[in-house]
């Protein structure tokens, strides 16, 4: 609930920044007077800022109108404080990609919107996509390396210094702990949706093939996972290809090592009957058992 209400104060206050910017604009400036709201009743009639009934409607001018405003309003758009690390005032692009979707949804929702992002801007020169692309590839180097060079990203040359032998596995919550830090490190799980969805009819173990390096030994493998970079989605039409396993071998099979293949093996071994999900919790366990 608190969670609600800071989105929604966050989309109030980006409505502000628009009418502010608008009205720092003296093209724009008229546009922030207010009038009657065709789509909202009451006694008054209540008043809303022209610009937001005049952009409700979807016409050739206004697309084009609404394409130039945004475009504007987007391209200096700054944060109030710069990046700790990078001095930067610009958002970096998920930030901003965010806040504008959740901007037009509040256009739609609250005064009847009819224009769409993915048929009315993008697809063309001069639409708020290829101006935002071409943004983005200009403030790279402000970024200093946007997703790359963050203090709490594992690159692969370092798997090897993350310690899950510091787990205790006698404990489940500190094995589910253990499992998550190594599904990121080996897997690179990311968010929250890998690791809660993860099932047990995604997960397998095996044996290398004899012409592998790892002969002779198991492995954990995960598939069929569609991660969220390439779900089907308005800005993608194709899914990728996730048959494929992704393969850590079991090099060894105590609860006090550190090997992930051999710490999701036993995970794996702790399921119970006709459980679905990788993880349960040790009370469901529990009252599994004394039935």
């Amino acid at each position: 609930q608190d969670g609600s209400k800071k989105y929604y104060r966050s989309l109030e206050l980006q409505e502000h920044q628009f009418l502010k910017f608008l009205a720092g604009d003296k093209r724009y400036a008229k546009m922030v007077e207010l009038v009657d709201n065709p789509i909202k009743v009451g006694n008054p009639t209540p008043k809303v800022a022209w610009v937001f009934v005049l952009l409700a409607q979807r016409t050739n001018n206004t697309k084009v109108l609404c394409n130039k405003i945004l475009c504007k309003w987007q391209s200096q758009l700054k944060m109030k404080k710069p990046n700790p690390e990078t001095k930067c005032t610009w958002y970096q692009p998920a930030v901003q990609n965010m806040r504008l979707r959740g901007f037009l949804s509040r256009l739609k929702t609250r005064y009847g919107r009819q224009m769409s992002y993915a048929d009315d801007f993008r697809g063309y020169e001069g639409s708020l996509s290829a101006v935002l692309k071409q943004l983005y590839r200009e403030r790279e180097q402000e970024w200093d390396g946007y997703a790359v060079k963050r203090k709490n990203c594992i690159k692969a040359e370092d798997r090897h210094k993350v310690r899950l032998d510091k787990f205790d596995e006698s404990d489940h919550n500190q094995h589910i702990e253990k499992c998550v830090v190594g599904s990121g490190t080996y897997f690179g799980f990311r968010g929250a949706k890998e690791y809660a969805m993860l099932k047990i009819e995604d997960v397998s173990i095996g044996t290398y093939s004899k012409d592998s390096d790892f002969k002779g030994y198991s492995y954990f493998a995960v598939a069929h996972l569609v991660d969220k970079t390439h779900a089907l989605s308005a800005e993608n039409g194709y899914r990728q290809d996730i048959t494929t396993l992704m393969k850590v071998p079991i090099l060894n099979d105590d609860p006090t090592s550190g090997d992930c293949g051999g710490t999701m093996k036993r995970m794996l071994e702790k399921s119970l009957p006709n459980q679905k999900r990788f993880y349960h919790n040790t009370k469901k366990k529990v009252l599994y058992l004394n039935k």
